[in-house]
């Protein structure tokens, strides 16, 4: 890397609260992204289209609800095929259709061999979505392994109950 940005291009980031420019349209802002990324492989629309969002793109930014702007935040994410994706609460603000269709498509891409960062509150939502967990408290690692290990050093099966038990325990 040493000062080089081009590592950029293998990374999808999806803050917890999209910003994009209130006063373009979706469909400018994919726009603008697609002219920065123009050497960027082939795109990921799927999204777009799963979402419904292709009829909300020349909606200006500032008029769509905050639903449609996490979809689109997600969309974007995953639309230049990264090989690394961070997502940040991804979940929030969407409804459970919403949140369905990016929890499959997250599923989807750990399955293809992309590396997914995912934070969250949300554990029971993590449950089925992640294999390894770095848990955080206070800004020191509790825990860092594999879920069937956190799972095995608590006696825990969901997840949400087995960062309850460090918690309690302090389990490493």
């Amino acid at each position: 890397m040493n000062g080089d940005p081009s590592y950029r291009t293998d990374v999808g980031y999806m803050p917890q609260q999209a910003r994009f420019p209130e006063n373009l349209t979706g469909r400018e802002v994919i726009r603008l992204l697609r002219d920065l990324r123009a050497d960027a492989v082939p795109e990921d629309d799927e999204l777009f289209e799963s979402f419904g969002l292709v009829r909300e793109l020349d909606k200006p930014i500032r008029t769509l609800s905050g639903g449609t702007r996490q979809k689109l935040n997600a969309a974007v994410a995953f639309m230049f095929r990264p090989a690394i994706l961070i997502l940040d609460e991804p979940t929030a603000g969407l409804d459970p259709i919403a949140s369905g269709i990016l929890k499959a498509r997250i599923l989807r891409a750990r399955d293809e061999g992309r590396s997914i960062l995912l934070t969250s509150h949300v554990l029971s939502e993590l449950d089925e979505l992640v294999d390894d967990v770095v848990f955080l408290l206070e800004g020191r690692v509790e825990f860092e392994g594999s879920l069937r290990r956190l799972r095995e050093a608590t006696g825990e099966h969901r997840l949400e109950r087995a960062i309850a038990r460090l918690m309690q325990r302090g389990v490493r």
